[in-house]
């Protein structure tokens, strides 16, 4: 999650970054931690 974090600070600039992130992780906690990161970027 901390990388996923970490790419979050780049905005939209890091969604594909943490798209990718999510898509290779197994882990669901960090996969949607990752999916509320980006939907946030439009608030």
């Amino acid at each position: 999650m901390m990388i996923v974090d970490g790419l979050s600070t780049y905005h939209d600039k890091g969604i594909e970054a943490i798209t990718e992130s999510i898509r290779m992780t197994n882990i669901e906690k960090v996969k949607a931690h990752g999916l509320r990161l980006i939907n946030g970027f439009g608030d």
